[in-house]
């Protein structure tokens, strides 16, 4: 009985020191201010996912311009809010020992492909909108446009689900039996889809192991195009607009008309490309293996610069590029020159975002620390591939009579307000994860974890 409590109480003796230890090494995580002060930036949010610390881990890190996603590799889904950084929901998504792949946002909802299912969460509250089966095991994440969601398989067919014909169905609950009808068509190409095909909105472009790229009627399926390239990819497809970039493993990228499959330029890269070419404006960021990051132009394909210590894009602004460094310090780039202009470590996050969307910076720790960092001038983010969505930032008038002080930014939408966590602050300790109970596959995950803001 002595050495059962003597072992009991060693256990909680050690069970306190890991969870002190991991709060200390939490807070020495988080980037000083003044370090990030002296290179313009400084930290918008940071908040925990909901995940097991001990036995779980971050496996997809995703962001568009409203939600932050965070998937761990037991399938807990947490979404943060983008201008506040609260955590809007946490959901237990399939089997713990599903297959899973990437997530991917539409405007309304988080789609998640967990096993042989695709189920759709609501992005405001996490709630289960509804669940459809893959007809053949899936070897994709989902892409998306305004009125379909595309998955490739392991036997090189894709399957497009009609979303408009799903929301409806939902809505309706006598009417989810017929949800096998929401498949809107599927197409066979001659090999397994590596990656996540890609949308312009009436044609999709689905990447093969048959060395083929295909140009897909979204509503009718029908071929518009076959691209052929001597090698498979060797990464994901790059988009912008209707320009695509691709890589192959014959170390070569091509620049297409998504809309025709016109072939714009062509570059021998010299080496392998396996990281998703980001085309923002006027330039294509390729990371190749061993050669750092090149910057060429969209218009051409021609070499604009090349920066040898960067080796994985994060973000851009009109005139700076942030990048990782072999020894993930975070490197700022001028967007002109590839010259640069400032370093600092952030050696803890290992987890990070490519984001060709907006200018934020997003970073996590494999434990479901996130943090986002932001210039300091820019309180409202830069929207790349859809700018007309971009907030407009209010114009305030000095009342009459009064007078005109230093001019000072209006509040606007992303500053810290009373459900913000405050940026210099130390983290609080991250929330256990929500046990929930197995559901059976015919039924979506609607059970939420609770929020911790």
């Amino acid at each position: 009985m002595l050495h059962r409590r003597v072992f009991a109480g060693a256990s909680i003796f050690l069970v306190v020191f890991a969870a002190s230890a991991f709060g200390q090494s939490t807070r020495a995580e988080l980037p000083y201010d003044a370090t990030l002060g002296r290179l313009g930036l400084q930290k918008a949010w940071w908040g925990f996912a909901t995940i097991d610390s001990i036995t779980d881990r971050v496996k997809f890190f995703i962001s568009d311009e409203q939600v932050t996603v965070v998937e761990s590799a037991t399938g807990m889904v947490t979404a943060f809010d983008n201008a506040t950084g609260r955590r809007r929901w946490a959901v237990q998504v399939g089997a713990l020992t599903d297959t899973r792949y990437a997530p991917s946002t539409t405007d309304q909802a988080v789609l998640v492909v967990s096993g042989r299912k695709l189920f759709a969460l609501d992005k405001l509250t996490g709630d289960a909108a509804w669940e459809t089966d893959i007809p053949n095991a899936p070897s994709t994440g989902p892409a998306t446009d305004e009125s379909h969601a595309f998955v490739g398989s392991i036997d090189g067919s894709v399957f497009a689900f009609d979303l408009k014909f799903l929301s409806t169905l939902s809505k309706d609950i006598t009417q989810r039996k017929y949800m096998y009808r929401a498949m809107a068509w599927t197409y066979r190409t001659g090999g397994r889809i590596p990656y996540a095909p890609v949308s312009t909105g009436t044609i999709v472009c689905v990447p093969s192991q048959d060395g083929s790229l295909y140009g897909l009627d979204t509503r009718e399926h029908k071929p518009k195009f076959q691209f052929e390239t001597d090698q498979p990819l060797g990464a994901p497809i790059g988009q912008f607009g209707n320009q695509i970039v691709v890589a192959t493993q014959d170390l070569k990228a091509y620049s297409l008309n998504a809309d025709s499959g016109a072939l714009k330029w062509e570059l021998l890269t010299g080496l392998h490309v396996r990281q998703t070419p980001r085309i923002i404006d006027e330039h294509v960021f390729l990371c190749t293996d061993g050669g750092g990051m090149r910057c060429l132009a969209s218009q051409d394909g021609h070499e604009v610069w090349t920066s040898r210590q960067a080796v994985r894009f994060l973000a851009a602004t009109p005139s700076l590029v942030y990048a990782s460094s072999y020894v993930d310090d975070v490197l700022i780039l001028n967007r002109a020159t590839g010259k640069q202009v400032g370093t600092f470590a952030l050696r803890g996050y290992p987890v990070r975002i490519a984001n060709d969307r907006t200018d934020r910076l997003y970073f996590a720790t494999e434990k479901g620390l996130v943090l986002c960092l932001r210039e300091r001038e820019r309180d409202y983010p830069l929207f790349h591939k859809q700018p007309e969505r971009r907030p407009v930032e209010p114009e305030v008038a000095p009342e009459e009579g009064a007078k005109t002080p230093a001019k000072k930014p209006a509040a606007k939408k992303g500053e810290e307000t009373e459900e913000s966590p405050d940026a210099n602050a130390p983290p609080a300790k991250a929330p256990a994860k929500k046990t929930t109970p197995t559901k059976k596959a015919s039924k979506p995950p609607t059970k939420k974890a609770p929020a911790a803001d």
